[in-house]
């Protein structure tokens, strides 16, 4: 007989100020579970500061603050760290020098672990203290979604962390913040990139002075 019945395991989440559960999009690594946050999630938002997203002018009812940001700056940097780490151990089997020393990629999910433990930053709010505290995320780069490990502590962590965020800024004060981030960022990847093509550049003269200097040598393939 036809059945219309679906069964789901789903994970709920309940906190002083959620009327409604919040049922997060979760994925399973190994044998941990890890949950999406994404600072313009509406549920994130309430979850976090008891309202309502609010994306209109001069609002900050949401998970955007500097906290969150330091998070994902967090995240990146053990991304960059176990890119690193990946890379020196495959050189070392293949016994040549390590020059893998560079920002990561999403290309190196093949050779990176699959979860990263990142360093959340301390937080201080009124009287409320919390330390700094190793969380497990899943690699990921260049993306304001972040997969941290799904746990009463880090949930709480987190949300204490963007409350305090929010006590500290004025509407529209993040958004200069990041503004200012971004540029400094571009700015200085545009510095890299015209240092690298400096580099090329002298490399490449010294090449074509190299070949006036050295006479054409016809090969017959021998020695090759």
């Amino acid at each position: 007989m036809f059945s219309n019945v679906h069964i789901y395991n789903v994970v709920a989440i309940k906190n002083d100020v959620l009327k409604q559960p919040w049922l997060p999009e979760t994925k399973i690594e190994g044998d941990v579970t890890f949950i999406r946050l994404d600072k313009w999630d509406r549920m994130l938002a309430k979850f976090c500061t008891g309202s309502s997203l609010d994306l209109r002018k001069g609002k900050i009812k949401n998970a955007n603050y500097l906290y969150f940001d330091q998070l994902q700056t967090a995240r990146t940097a053990a991304c960059d760290a176990a890119v690193v780490a990946a890379y020196a151990v495959d050189d070392a089997v293949a016994e040549r020098p390590n020059k893998r020393q560079r920002k990561a990629r999403l290309s190196d999910r093949e050779i990176a672990p699959s979860v990263v433990e990142v360093l959340a930053p301390e937080v201080n709010r009124g009287g409320i203290h919390l330390p700094a505290v190793a969380m497990k995320m899943l690699f990921g780069i260049k993306n304001s979604v972040m997969w941290v490990e799904l746990s009463p502590e880090n949930l709480e962590h987190i949300r204490q962390g963007i409350l305090a965020s929010q006590d500290d800024e004025v509407p529209g004060r993040h958004w200069q913040k990041t503004r200012e981030t971004q540029a400094a960022a571009a700015a200085a990847n545009l510095e890299a990139l015209q240092s690298e093509e400096a580099v090329v550049s002298d490399d490449g003269a010294d090449a074509a002075v190299l070949a006036d200097e050295v006479p054409v040598h016809q090969d017959d393939g021998a020695g090759n």
